[in-house]
């Protein structure tokens, strides 16, 4: 059985209250527990959406590194591709930057590690470069040309 209570109405116009006829059942609103739960389900979804939040701050970060450790591989390459077939720079073996560490624009005190490697075969020197770093685990990328002598 469901209780009713009756709101008052304005006052009529004798002075005296009258009550409406429009009645609200008293088990109308949310109970103690619906709220409880309704938090607890919205904590959780709060807790879900900070750990994704730090995960997308993280690999944002990374992408940041690997775009930067990318610019740096293209600058080399673009260096190596400009320079004579017979350069000491693609002499076949391991080379490494003068400048290491470099920084994202190359120059000297940075976090990457920037070497090449040549080899030769009828003509075709290939080049691998490759950028290193380290953040919470090391890190590389490796990009790779080929230069011909004729």
């Amino acid at each position: 059985m469901t209780a009713f209570f009756s709101l008052p109405h304005r006052a009529h116009h004798c002075g005296q209250p009258r009550l409406s006829s429009f009645k609200v059942p008293l088990t109308a609103g949310f109970t103690m527990l619906e709220m409880l739960i309704a938090m607890m389900v919205f904590a959780f979804v709060l807790l879900g959406s900070g750990a994704l939040l730090a995960t997308t701050i993280q690999t944002n970060a990374e992408n940041l590194k690997m775009g930067q450790a990318t610019v740096l591989a293209q600058d080399q390459a673009e260096f190596l591709k400009s320079a004579p077939y017979a350069s000491a720079d693609l002499s076949v073996g391991t080379h490494t930057d003068p400048n290491n560490p470099v920084t994202e624009n190359g120059s000297a005190g940075g976090r990457y590690t920037r070497t090449w490697s040549v080899t030769e075969s009828n003509q075709l020197k290939t080049v691998a470069i490759t950028v290193a770093w380290t953040t919470k685990r090391p890190h590389a990328m490796t990009l790779t040309l080929m230069k011909d002598g004729i």
